[in-house]
C-alpha cells in the first residue's frame, strides 16, 4: 500500500527547539515553498489561519466583516499548490515532526486530523482539542525524536 496523499489543508509542523516547555520551529504548506517560523504552539494557529485565508482553502464558513467598499477585494480565488507531497514530507523538525490536516473551518474553528510523530492519527473538532493533542504529543515524545515517516 502506497503513502497516503496529503490533502490541500495539510500543515507540516517541524519543531526544532524546546526551552522551558515552549516549543518553536517551522510550518510548511503545499501553497508556499518557504516555511513560516513559530515561536510557540499558539502561533501555529495564527499562522495556519493566515495560510488558509491566503490560499482560500479550506474555505472559511463565515464571511469576515470588512469595511472595504469593493466586495471583490475580500474574495479570492483559491491559490494553486506549489509543493508536491514528497517535498512536503521531506521537511523534518530537529525534535519533532507532525502533520495537521485541516479539512473544514466551521463554527469559526478548525476540524480535521492530527497525525502525530508516531504516525497515530486523531480527529479534532476545534483548535482547543488540537492544542491539547499537540501538548500531549510533545510532552510524551521520546528523547530520540519522533519523526513522521
Amino acid at each position: 500500500m502506497g503513502e497516503r496523499t496529503l490533502p490541500k489543508g495539510t500543515l507540516r509542523m517541524c519543531v526544532d527547539e524546546e526551552k522551558n516547555g515552549v516549543y518553536s520551529g517551522r510550518i510548511y504548506t503545499k501553497f508556499r515553498r518557504e516555511g513560516f517560523l513559530f515561536m510557540n504552539i499558539g502561533e501555529v494557529l495564527l499562522i495556519g489561519e493566515k495560510i488558509f485565508n491566503e490560499a482560500g482553502f479550506p474555505m472559511a464558513f463565515q464571511e469576515k466583516r470588512t469595511f472595504v467598499k469593493n466586495k471583490a477585494e475580500g474574495m479570492r480565488k483559491p491559490r494553486e499548490m506549489v509543493m508536491a507531497d514528497q517535498e512536503l514530507r521531506s521537511f523534518r523538525g530537529r525534535i519533532y515532526t507532525a502533520d495537521i490536516i485541516v479539512t473544514t473551518r466551521r463554527r469559526c474553528g478548525w476540524q480535521g486530523i492530527f497525525l502525530d510523530g508516531n504516525g497515530q492519527q486523531e480527529r479534532f473538532g476545534s483548535e482547543m482539542e488540537l492544542l491539547g493533542m499537540l501538548q500531549k504529543a510533545l510532552k510524551s515524545r521520546n528523547e530520540s525524536g519522533n519523526l513522521l515517516v
